[in-house]
Protein backbone atom coordinates (compact mmCIF):
# COMPACT_ATOMS: atom_id res chain seq x y z
CA UNK A 1 0.00 0.00 0.00
CA UNK A 2 1.24 3.22 -0.76
CA UNK A 3 2.32 5.60 2.23
CA UNK A 4 0.07 8.59 0.40
CA UNK A 5 -2.22 10.08 1.70
CA UNK A 6 -4.92 9.60 -0.97
CA UNK A 7 -4.41 6.05 -0.50
CA UNK A 8 -6.66 5.66 2.38
CA UNK A 9 -9.65 6.82 0.10
CA UNK A 10 -11.61 4.94 -1.64
CA UNK A 11 -10.81 6.08 -5.35
CA UNK A 12 -14.55 6.45 -6.09
CA UNK A 13 -15.13 8.88 -3.57
CA UNK A 14 -15.22 12.76 -4.20
CA UNK A 15 -12.46 14.37 -2.92
CA UNK A 16 -14.68 17.53 -2.38
CA UNK A 17 -17.32 18.90 -0.13
CA UNK A 18 -20.90 18.85 -1.01
CA UNK A 19 -21.98 22.20 -0.48
CA UNK A 20 -23.53 23.75 2.31
CA UNK A 21 -26.81 23.02 3.15
CA UNK A 22 -29.17 26.23 1.97
CA UNK A 23 -31.03 26.17 5.54
CA UNK A 24 -27.25 26.41 7.53
CA UNK A 25 -25.55 29.45 6.59
CA UNK A 26 -23.63 30.21 9.14
CA UNK A 27 -22.74 26.16 9.80
CA UNK A 28 -19.02 25.60 10.82
CA UNK A 29 -16.22 24.66 8.00
CA UNK A 30 -16.84 21.07 7.61
CA UNK A 31 -13.95 18.71 6.76
CA UNK A 32 -14.00 15.13 5.66
CA UNK A 33 -13.94 12.26 8.32
CA UNK A 34 -10.46 11.31 7.11
CA UNK A 35 -7.57 10.00 9.36
CA UNK A 36 -4.21 11.98 7.82
CA UNK A 37 -1.26 11.17 9.88
CA UNK A 38 1.62 8.87 9.40
CA UNK A 39 1.01 7.15 12.00
CA UNK A 40 -2.23 6.37 11.25
CA UNK A 41 -1.23 5.63 7.48
CA UNK A 42 1.15 3.01 8.69
CA UNK A 43 -1.37 1.29 10.97
CA UNK A 44 -3.84 0.20 8.36
CA UNK A 45 -0.57 -0.37 6.01
CA UNK A 46 -0.37 -3.05 8.57
CA UNK A 47 -3.54 -4.54 8.92
CA UNK A 48 -4.11 -7.91 7.18
CA UNK A 49 -6.72 -8.34 4.23
CA UNK A 50 -9.26 -9.51 6.73
CA UNK A 51 -9.14 -6.84 9.12
CA UNK A 52 -9.14 -4.29 7.15
CA UNK A 53 -12.70 -5.55 5.06
CA UNK A 54 -13.72 -5.99 8.49
CA UNK A 55 -13.14 -2.75 9.47
CA UNK A 56 -14.65 -1.38 6.14
CA UNK A 57 -17.66 -2.98 6.51
CA UNK A 58 -17.78 -1.27 10.10
CA UNK A 59 -17.28 1.80 8.37
CA UNK A 60 -19.88 1.41 5.87
CA UNK A 61 -22.52 0.55 8.24
CA UNK A 62 -21.76 3.57 10.51
CA UNK A 63 -21.88 5.80 6.83
CA UNK A 64 -25.52 3.92 6.49
CA UNK A 65 -26.45 4.97 10.07
CA UNK A 66 -24.80 8.53 9.33
CA UNK A 67 -27.18 8.73 6.12
CA UNK A 68 -30.08 7.88 7.52
CA UNK A 69 -30.18 9.98 10.12
CA UNK A 70 -29.26 13.27 7.92
CA UNK A 71 -31.82 12.34 5.77
CA UNK A 72 -34.19 12.07 9.00
CA UNK A 73 -33.54 15.96 8.87
CA UNK A 74 -33.77 16.53 5.81
CA UNK A 75 -37.37 15.50 5.41
CA UNK A 76 -37.95 16.63 8.82
CA UNK A 77 -37.26 20.39 7.72
CA UNK A 78 -34.01 20.89 10.23
CA UNK A 79 -30.89 21.43 9.67
CA UNK A 80 -29.08 18.41 8.45
CA UNK A 81 -25.41 20.30 8.49
CA UNK A 82 -23.69 18.26 11.29
CA UNK A 83 -20.09 17.70 11.21
CA UNK A 84 -21.20 14.30 13.36
CA UNK A 85 -23.28 13.10 10.19
CA UNK A 86 -20.43 13.30 7.70
CA UNK A 87 -19.09 10.00 6.28
CA UNK A 88 -16.39 8.49 6.62
CA UNK A 89 -13.61 7.00 3.71
CA UNK A 90 -12.37 3.18 3.08
CA UNK A 91 -9.64 2.06 3.89
CA UNK A 92 -7.77 1.12 0.53
CA UNK A 93 -8.12 -2.22 -0.17
CA UNK A 94 -5.31 -2.65 -3.47
CA UNK A 95 -6.25 -3.92 -6.79
CA UNK A 96 -3.88 -6.88 -6.75
CA UNK A 97 -6.10 -7.87 -3.47
CA UNK A 98 -9.70 -7.27 -5.48
CA UNK A 99 -7.84 -9.37 -8.34
CA UNK A 100 -7.08 -12.04 -5.76
CA UNK A 101 -10.80 -11.88 -4.25
CA UNK A 102 -12.15 -12.40 -7.78
CA UNK A 103 -10.89 -16.06 -7.61
CA UNK A 104 -13.89 -18.29 -6.65
CA UNK A 105 -12.42 -20.21 -3.40
CA UNK A 106 -10.90 -16.75 -2.14
CA UNK A 107 -14.37 -15.07 -2.74
CA UNK A 108 -16.36 -17.42 -1.23
CA UNK A 109 -13.51 -17.13 2.13
CA UNK A 110 -14.17 -13.37 2.04
CA UNK A 111 -17.56 -12.70 0.83
CA UNK A 112 -19.40 -12.09 4.29
CA UNK A 113 -16.43 -9.98 5.20
CA UNK A 114 -16.77 -7.90 2.55
CA UNK A 115 -18.75 -4.63 2.71
CA UNK A 116 -21.61 -3.70 0.01
CA UNK A 117 -19.84 -1.93 -1.80
CA UNK A 118 -16.59 -3.91 -2.83
CA UNK A 119 -18.72 -7.08 -3.85
CA UNK A 120 -20.34 -4.75 -5.92
CA UNK A 121 -17.78 -3.80 -7.38
CA UNK A 122 -16.16 -7.54 -8.29
CA UNK A 123 -19.21 -8.39 -10.03
CA UNK A 124 -19.19 -5.66 -11.86
CA UNK A 125 -15.28 -6.40 -13.11
CA UNK A 126 -16.25 -9.60 -14.44
CA UNK A 127 -19.93 -9.23 -15.45
CA UNK A 128 -19.24 -5.94 -17.07
CA UNK A 129 -22.44 -4.55 -15.24
CA UNK A 130 -23.30 -3.80 -11.96
CA UNK A 131 -25.76 -5.20 -9.74
CA UNK A 132 -29.20 -3.54 -9.77
CA UNK A 133 -30.00 -2.23 -6.38
CA UNK A 134 -33.41 -1.63 -4.31
CA UNK A 135 -34.54 1.51 -3.48
CA UNK A 136 -33.29 3.17 -0.53
CA UNK A 137 -36.57 3.79 0.88
CA UNK A 138 -35.90 7.86 1.14
CA UNK A 139 -38.24 10.15 -0.05
CA UNK A 140 -36.56 13.87 0.85
CA UNK A 141 -39.44 15.23 -1.17
CA UNK A 142 -41.90 14.63 2.00
CA UNK A 143 -43.08 17.10 4.24
CA UNK A 144 -41.50 17.69 7.22
CA UNK A 145 -45.28 17.46 9.12
CA UNK A 146 -45.55 13.42 7.55
CA UNK A 147 -44.53 10.84 9.83
CA UNK A 148 -40.99 9.49 9.69
CA UNK A 149 -40.64 7.01 7.26
CA UNK A 150 -41.76 3.62 8.07
CA UNK A 151 -38.40 1.23 6.38
CA UNK A 152 -36.05 4.21 8.75
CA UNK A 153 -34.31 1.72 11.21
CA UNK A 154 -32.08 3.37 13.55
CA UNK A 155 -29.35 0.37 12.76
CA UNK A 156 -29.45 0.05 8.88
CA UNK A 157 -29.25 -3.83 7.57
CA UNK A 158 -26.77 -3.21 4.80
CA UNK A 159 -26.99 -7.13 3.33
CA UNK A 160 -30.75 -5.64 3.00
CA UNK A 161 -30.22 -2.70 1.22
CA UNK A 162 -29.12 -4.75 -2.32
CA UNK A 163 -31.67 -7.26 -4.35
CA UNK A 164 -30.50 -10.56 -3.98
CA UNK A 165 -29.06 -11.36 -7.29
CA UNK A 166 -30.21 -14.68 -8.78
CA UNK A 167 -26.79 -15.49 -9.74
CA UNK A 168 -24.28 -15.29 -7.08
CA UNK A 169 -21.13 -13.37 -8.41
CA UNK A 170 -18.72 -16.86 -7.38
CA UNK A 171 -21.27 -18.77 -9.85
CA UNK A 172 -21.07 -15.99 -12.61
CA UNK A 173 -17.06 -15.90 -12.27
CA UNK A 174 -16.80 -20.40 -12.39
CA UNK A 175 -19.43 -19.90 -15.51
CA UNK A 176 -17.05 -17.42 -17.13
CA UNK A 177 -13.79 -20.01 -17.04
CA UNK A 178 -15.82 -22.98 -17.80
CA UNK A 179 -18.97 -24.02 -18.63
CA UNK A 180 -21.00 -25.22 -15.93
CA UNK A 181 -23.72 -28.23 -16.07
CA UNK A 182 -26.90 -26.58 -17.46
CA UNK A 183 -28.64 -28.17 -14.34
CA UNK A 184 -27.19 -26.26 -12.10
CA UNK A 185 -29.12 -23.45 -13.50
CA UNK A 186 -32.44 -24.97 -12.19
CA UNK A 187 -34.18 -23.04 -9.97
CA UNK A 188 -33.63 -25.83 -6.89
CA UNK A 189 -29.85 -25.78 -7.87
CA UNK A 190 -29.34 -21.93 -8.04
CA UNK A 191 -31.21 -22.07 -4.32
CA UNK A 192 -28.27 -23.97 -3.03
CA UNK A 193 -25.77 -22.11 -4.53
CA UNK A 194 -27.16 -19.28 -2.93
CA UNK A 195 -27.68 -21.17 -0.11
CA UNK A 196 -24.59 -23.56 0.83
CA UNK A 197 -24.95 -23.97 4.24
CA UNK A 198 -27.27 -26.57 3.62
CA UNK A 199 -24.44 -28.60 2.53
CA UNK A 200 -22.18 -30.33 4.83
CA UNK A 201 -18.72 -32.20 4.37
CA UNK A 202 -17.56 -33.05 0.88
CA UNK A 203 -20.39 -31.72 -1.13
CA UNK A 204 -19.93 -28.27 0.73
CA UNK A 205 -16.03 -28.39 -0.25
CA UNK A 206 -16.70 -29.16 -3.48
CA UNK A 207 -19.39 -26.03 -4.01
CA UNK A 208 -16.88 -23.94 -2.76
CA UNK A 209 -14.01 -24.73 -4.71
CA UNK A 210 -16.73 -25.39 -7.82
CA UNK A 211 -15.00 -28.85 -8.40
CA UNK A 212 -17.43 -29.95 -11.24
CA UNK A 213 -16.43 -33.48 -11.23
CA UNK A 214 -17.07 -33.55 -7.27
CA UNK A 215 -19.76 -32.65 -7.42
CA UNK A 216 -21.16 -34.81 -10.44
CA UNK A 217 -19.75 -37.61 -8.54
CA UNK A 218 -20.98 -36.42 -5.25
CA UNK A 219 -23.53 -38.92 -2.97
CA UNK A 220 -24.89 -35.99 -1.52
CA UNK A 221 -28.86 -36.37 -1.18
CA UNK A 222 -29.11 -32.36 -1.37
CA UNK A 223 -27.07 -32.52 -4.41
CA UNK A 224 -28.58 -35.48 -6.00
CA UNK A 225 -32.31 -34.08 -5.35
CA UNK A 226 -31.88 -31.14 -7.05
CA UNK A 227 -30.37 -32.77 -10.04
CA UNK A 228 -26.96 -31.44 -9.95
CA UNK A 229 -24.80 -34.41 -9.76
CA UNK A 230 -26.72 -34.68 -13.80
CA UNK A 231 -24.46 -32.93 -17.08
CA UNK A 232 -28.48 -33.21 -18.28
CA UNK A 233 -31.91 -32.49 -17.08
CA UNK A 234 -34.12 -35.37 -16.74
CA UNK A 235 -36.73 -34.43 -19.54
CA UNK A 236 -37.90 -31.26 -21.30
CA UNK A 237 -39.97 -29.50 -18.72
CA UNK A 238 -36.53 -29.42 -16.76
CA UNK A 239 -34.40 -28.33 -19.67
CA UNK A 240 -36.43 -25.58 -20.69
CA UNK A 241 -36.31 -23.98 -16.86
CA UNK A 242 -32.63 -24.05 -16.87
CA UNK A 243 -32.52 -22.87 -20.15
CA UNK A 244 -34.35 -19.41 -19.16
CA UNK A 245 -31.93 -18.96 -16.55
CA UNK A 246 -29.41 -19.66 -18.26
CA UNK A 247 -30.11 -17.24 -20.51
CA UNK A 248 -30.08 -14.50 -17.86
CA UNK A 249 -26.68 -15.65 -16.50
CA UNK A 250 -25.25 -14.85 -20.12
CA UNK A 251 -26.87 -11.54 -20.23
CA UNK A 252 -24.55 -10.92 -17.26
CA UNK A 253 -21.77 -11.86 -19.12
CA UNK A 254 -21.76 -9.25 -21.66
CA UNK A 255 -19.64 -6.44 -21.74
CA UNK A 256 -21.47 -3.47 -21.76
CA UNK A 257 -22.92 -2.57 -25.05
CA UNK A 258 -22.18 -6.24 -26.15
CA UNK A 259 -25.21 -8.33 -26.80
CA UNK A 260 -22.81 -11.42 -28.09
CA UNK A 261 -22.80 -13.79 -25.11
CA UNK A 262 -27.21 -13.35 -24.25
CA UNK A 263 -27.80 -13.48 -28.39
CA UNK A 264 -25.93 -16.70 -28.61
CA UNK A 265 -27.05 -18.12 -25.18
CA UNK A 266 -30.89 -17.51 -26.72
CA UNK A 267 -30.88 -18.84 -29.86
CA UNK A 268 -28.64 -21.70 -28.63
CA UNK A 269 -31.72 -23.08 -26.61
CA UNK A 270 -34.12 -21.94 -28.96
CA UNK A 271 -32.92 -24.00 -31.47
CA UNK A 272 -33.75 -26.98 -29.21
CA UNK A 273 -36.70 -25.93 -27.69
CA UNK A 274 -38.89 -24.63 -30.77
CA UNK A 275 -38.39 -27.89 -33.08
CA UNK A 276 -41.99 -29.50 -33.53
CA UNK A 277 -40.26 -32.75 -32.39
CA UNK A 278 -38.19 -31.03 -29.45
CA UNK A 279 -40.09 -32.99 -26.92
CA UNK A 280 -40.42 -36.54 -28.24
CA UNK A 281 -37.35 -36.59 -29.51
CA UNK A 282 -35.67 -35.11 -25.75
CA UNK A 283 -33.56 -38.16 -25.02
CA UNK A 284 -31.67 -38.21 -28.43
CA UNK A 285 -30.76 -34.22 -28.91
CA UNK A 286 -29.78 -33.34 -25.12
CA UNK A 287 -26.50 -34.87 -24.96
CA UNK A 288 -26.18 -33.22 -28.58
CA UNK A 289 -27.44 -29.58 -27.06
CA UNK A 290 -24.80 -30.47 -24.35
CA UNK A 291 -21.35 -31.00 -26.54
CA UNK A 292 -22.15 -28.25 -28.63
CA UNK A 293 -23.20 -25.41 -25.69
CA UNK A 294 -19.46 -27.02 -23.88
CA UNK A 295 -18.01 -26.26 -27.22
CA UNK A 296 -19.65 -22.87 -28.39
CA UNK A 297 -19.79 -21.54 -24.08
CA UNK A 298 -16.12 -19.68 -24.99
CA UNK A 299 -16.67 -18.00 -28.38
CA UNK A 300 -20.39 -17.88 -29.02
CA UNK A 301 -21.59 -18.29 -32.15
CA UNK A 302 -24.73 -19.88 -33.81
CA UNK A 303 -23.95 -21.54 -36.55
CA UNK A 304 -26.99 -22.66 -38.17
CA UNK A 305 -25.57 -25.33 -41.00
CA UNK A 306 -23.71 -27.22 -38.01
CA UNK A 307 -26.59 -27.01 -35.72
CA UNK A 308 -28.97 -28.30 -38.14
CA UNK A 309 -26.85 -30.88 -39.19
CA UNK A 310 -26.52 -31.91 -35.66
CA UNK A 311 -29.86 -32.25 -35.30
CA UNK A 312 -30.58 -34.22 -38.41
CA UNK A 313 -28.05 -36.71 -36.76
CA UNK A 314 -29.72 -36.81 -33.28
CA UNK A 315 -33.49 -37.63 -35.63
CA UNK A 316 -31.18 -40.61 -37.61
CA UNK A 317 -30.04 -42.15 -33.98
CA UNK A 318 -34.05 -41.81 -33.12
CA UNK A 319 -35.42 -43.77 -35.86
CA UNK A 320 -32.93 -46.66 -35.60
CA UNK A 321 -35.68 -48.54 -34.24
CA UNK A 322 -38.67 -47.53 -36.28
CA UNK A 323 -40.46 -50.07 -38.43
CA UNK A 324 -40.58 -48.91 -41.78
CA UNK A 325 -43.77 -51.23 -42.47
CA UNK A 326 -46.12 -50.54 -39.70
CA UNK A 327 -44.09 -46.74 -38.35
CA UNK A 328 -44.24 -48.31 -34.65
CA UNK A 329 -41.18 -47.69 -32.67
CA UNK A 330 -38.99 -50.35 -30.53
CA UNK A 331 -38.38 -53.19 -33.90
CA UNK A 332 -36.52 -52.69 -36.79
CA UNK A 333 -38.84 -53.96 -40.03
CA UNK A 334 -36.53 -57.34 -40.17
CA UNK A 335 -37.84 -58.14 -37.17
CA UNK A 336 -41.29 -57.14 -37.79
CA UNK A 337 -43.80 -60.16 -37.10
CA UNK A 338 -46.69 -60.65 -39.03
CA UNK A 339 -48.47 -62.21 -36.20
CA UNK A 340 -47.10 -60.55 -32.88
CA UNK A 341 -46.66 -57.02 -33.98
CA UNK A 342 -49.50 -54.02 -34.88
CA UNK A 343 -51.47 -55.19 -37.80
CA UNK A 344 -52.03 -51.15 -38.88
CA UNK A 345 -50.41 -48.10 -39.17
CA UNK A 346 -50.37 -45.84 -35.75
CA UNK A 347 -53.34 -44.01 -37.18
CA UNK A 348 -55.56 -47.14 -37.19
CA UNK A 349 -54.76 -47.26 -41.53
CA UNK A 350 -53.72 -50.63 -43.08
CA UNK A 351 -50.00 -50.53 -44.50
CA UNK A 352 -49.47 -49.44 -47.93
CA UNK A 353 -46.43 -51.85 -48.08
CA UNK A 354 -46.53 -55.72 -47.29
CA UNK A 355 -44.03 -58.07 -45.93
CA UNK A 356 -44.06 -62.04 -47.57
CA UNK A 357 -43.48 -63.47 -43.52
CA UNK A 358 -41.42 -62.99 -40.83
CA UNK A 359 -37.78 -62.87 -41.01
CA UNK A 360 -37.89 -61.77 -44.48
CA UNK A 361 -36.59 -58.42 -45.65
CA UNK A 362 -38.21 -57.16 -48.74
CA UNK A 363 -41.13 -55.10 -48.88
CA UNK A 364 -43.51 -54.94 -51.84
CA UNK A 365 -45.83 -52.48 -53.32
CA UNK A 366 -49.31 -53.11 -53.05
CA UNK A 367 -49.58 -55.12 -56.05
CA UNK A 368 -46.18 -57.14 -54.73
CA UNK A 369 -44.85 -57.22 -58.48
CA UNK A 370 -41.65 -54.75 -57.13
CA UNK A 371 -39.71 -54.24 -53.87
CA UNK A 372 -39.75 -51.19 -52.18
CA UNK A 373 -36.44 -49.99 -51.45
CA UNK A 374 -35.40 -49.84 -47.60
CA UNK A 375 -32.34 -47.86 -47.88
CA UNK A 376 -34.14 -44.94 -49.58
CA UNK A 377 -37.16 -45.58 -47.33
CA UNK A 378 -34.63 -45.03 -44.10
CA UNK A 379 -32.02 -42.40 -45.60
CA UNK A 380 -33.26 -40.89 -48.45
CA UNK A 381 -30.74 -42.16 -51.09
CA UNK A 382 -31.57 -43.38 -54.29
CA UNK A 383 -29.88 -46.50 -55.65
CA UNK A 384 -28.68 -46.94 -58.76
CA UNK A 385 -30.61 -50.51 -59.39
CA UNK A 386 -32.53 -49.45 -61.99
CA UNK A 387 -36.79 -50.08 -62.09
CA UNK A 388 -36.39 -53.43 -59.89
CA UNK A 389 -36.71 -51.57 -56.95
CA UNK A 390 -39.10 -48.88 -56.62
CA UNK A 391 -38.29 -45.29 -54.60
CA UNK A 392 -41.35 -44.67 -53.04
CA UNK A 393 -42.47 -44.50 -49.25
CA UNK A 394 -43.38 -47.66 -47.52
CA UNK A 395 -46.09 -46.02 -45.81
CA UNK A 396 -48.18 -44.35 -48.16
CA UNK A 397 -46.51 -45.22 -51.60
CA UNK A 398 -45.50 -41.55 -52.66
CA UNK A 399 -42.66 -41.10 -54.94
CA UNK A 400 -41.83 -37.54 -53.67
CA UNK A 401 -40.52 -38.17 -49.79
CA UNK A 402 -39.14 -41.58 -47.96
CA UNK A 403 -40.58 -42.94 -45.27
CA UNK A 404 -38.13 -41.52 -42.19
CA UNK A 405 -38.82 -38.21 -43.69
CA UNK A 406 -41.86 -38.10 -41.64
CA UNK A 407 -43.63 -35.93 -44.65
CA UNK A 408 -46.87 -38.29 -44.71
CA UNK A 409 -47.63 -38.76 -41.36
CA UNK A 410 -45.79 -37.82 -37.67
CA UNK A 411 -43.26 -38.55 -35.97
CA UNK A 412 -43.94 -41.03 -33.28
Amino acid sequence: MSSSISNIHDPRLPHYLPPASPWAANAPERRRKTHTTFSIIQFFKSLSLKDRLEKNCAIERENGIRMQRKYAKLCAGQDAFDENDDAASMITIEEEEKALLTEPMMYDAYKDLMPKYLVLELVQRFTGRPLKRKADGFDCSRSGSEPPLKSMKSEPDVQSQAAEPKFTAALLLAESRQPLPITWYSNKALNIIRNRKALRGDAAAALEHWDVNEILASKDDTLVDAGMTSETCENFEQYTECAENHNQAYALLDSPGSTTYSDWAVAHHAFFTSRVDSIEMYEFWKQQEKQIRDARARTPSFDRPAYEEGYRQCQRDYDKDICILCAHRGHSVEEHDVFKHPKTLPDGKDYWARKKSTGSSNLFDRSLNKNVCMAFNRAGIRCDHGNWRLHCCSFCGSSGHHALSWTCRSRM
